[in-house]
């Protein structure tokens, strides 16, 4: 996952970069250095987040069709018939 962060945190300060860059050049936007690394490490983490949950969800779906396949093959409970059945009730 840090590898991730660390590699997403570049790729998105390049963007930004030259997004504030040409915003820059064209007189928008002075010193906003910090503000572009701010951003850029926000979006690198949220992403990474994004990526762990999507890898979770991935795992939990895995578990659980082996789960429903564990479950198809226990054969099914003998139902015990400790109490009357309706017809007995109904003759007594």
């Amino acid at each position: 996952m840090v590898g991730n962060l660390i590699g997403l945190w570049i790729l998105y300060f390049l963007g930004m970069v030259l997004a504030v860059w040409g915003l820059g050049s064209l007189g928008f936007l002075d010193g906003a250095f910090w503000a572009i690394l701010a951003a850029a490490g926000f979006l690198a983490f949220m992403t990474c987040i994004y990526i762990k949950l999507t890898e979770l969800h991935a795992k939990q779906k895995d578990i659980e069709k082996k789960l429903d396949a564990l479950l198809a093959q226990q054969p099914s409970p003998v139902p015990d018939e400790l109490e009357p059945s309706s017809s007995d009730k109904l003759q007594d």
